[in-house]
């Protein structure tokens, strides 16, 4: 018998699988009840904010290494 299902997956979203070091579980469980949000929402939203940061950087330094380079 299959478990009842409590939250729905959008159309875009794929479910996947990692392992955690417990302490880490343990600290995202705490910020999604303090978030009151579940916990894989919260670890997109944390996930989608690295990914963005990491993209601005790498524009910023592309944008500074071309500005070198018109000098």
């Amino acid at each position: 018998m299959s478990k009842p299902t409590t939250h729905f997956r959008g159309p875009d979203s794929t479910q996947i699988s990692i392992s955690l070091p417990t302490a880490l579980l343990e600290a995202v469980n705490v910020l999604a009840k303090e978030a009151q949000r579940p916990r894989s929402n919260l670890i997109t939203v944390i996930l989608t904010k690295a990914v963005e940061a990491d993209a601005a950087e790498k524009a910023l330094k592309a944008a500074a290494s071309k500005a070198k380079k018109t000098k």
